[in-house]
């Protein structure tokens, strides 16, 4: 006997239907985890930051180009140009490597619910799981704390005017701060300025596909956000790995990562390179099933949704 399918009764969906299109969304709101939010603007603190930040870091400029100009000799010139690059160089990949540090380390050490960084751990490990929610504020908003905390380091820094070279560097350091703010938000956006291109091709911004990798359980790589210039070397040494070895050798303490078997095993000298690199992808769901993965996103659903109505 020839059985058919019937087709559902009219007024019923057929399980097997597409849910519908979500609305249209209002100005200046964006959806995130399935809810729709008002995006937040700067607070008139971070405002008032990027604002001193601006100046002071123009002051620091007007000081370095004064020094530069003040030398004796067109040789002198050429060297105090010279020293200029090289420091900013440095300092920004001192940047690109701090950036790292605090990411590495909010993801892996902190915990929702700490005094002082709790809110930061959530909204770093919402972010996981809902890679727009930095859409949730402007440009200008995403700016906080940074913006407050570097206004007086370059306020300080133009009042002191140093040489040239520690000038430099350090104004990249701070200018590299607070533009991985920026450098981040553009891997994330579908459609970032069109000044992004050069940015990155100047290697000033990290590219998509260079922060996508960080985006992969259990997250425990490519945690450099500036320009991600040193993430291959990093990766490459398994400077992480050694990095945690060394903090569980001194405190104790066990990073998120090593809720993944082969992250805990390689880093602990446990199993060889060729080993951790087949059981990386092997072991996620156990790594997923020691942190409580569904649990977690709906957590960071619920985190987000509550800080940003």
């Amino acid at each position: 006997m020839k059985i058919t399918q019937q087709a559902p009764p009219p007024g019923r969906r057929s399980l097997k239907a597409s849910p519908p299109d979500p609305a249209p969304l209002r100005p200046d709101h964006v959806r995130i985890g399935g809810k729709e939010m008002p995006i937040h603007k700067a607070s008139l603190g971070t405002k008032i930051g990027i604002g001193v930040c601006a100046v002071a870091g123009g002051a620091c400029v007007a000081n370095l180009v004064s020094q530069v100009a003040a030398q004796p000799t067109v040789g002198g010139v050429v060297a105090a140009v010279a020293g200029v690059a090289g420091s900013a160089l440095a300092g920004f990949l001192a940047a690109d490597f701090a950036s790292g540090l605090f990411h590495h380390g909010v993801e892996n050490y902190a915990k929702p619910g700490d005094p002082i960084i709790g809110e930061l751990a959530a909204d770093f490990t919402s972010h996981h799981y809902f890679t727009n929610n930095l859409e949730a504020s402007t440009m200008a908003g995403n700016m906080n704390p940074a913006a407050e905390l570097m206004a007086p380091l370059l306020v300080g820094l133009a009042a002191w005017n140093p040489h040239f070279a520690v000038t430099s560097a350090a104004l990249a350091v701070v200018g590299g701060a607070l533009s991985s703010r920026a450098s981040h938000r553009w891997t994330h956006e579908t459609q970032p300025p069109p000044v992004v291109k050069t940015l990155r091709r100047l290697g000033l911004a990290q590219s998509t596909e260079d922060h996508r990798e960080h985006h992969k359980a259990p997250w425990a790589t490519n945690f450099c956000i500036l320009n991600g210039s040193l993430n291959p070397i990093l990766d490459k040494v398994h400077f992480w790995r050694k990095y945690e070895k060394a903090i569980y050798d001194v405190t104790g303490a066990e990073p998120k990562t090593w809720k993944h078997p082969a992250v805990r095993e390689f880093a602990l000298g446990q199993i060889d390179e060729a080993e951790y690199k087949r059981r990386y992808v092997e072991d996620i769901p156990l790594y997923k099933q020691a942190i409580d993965f569904a649990r977690e996103k709906e957590e960071a659903r619920a985190f987000i949704h509550n800080r940003y109505q």
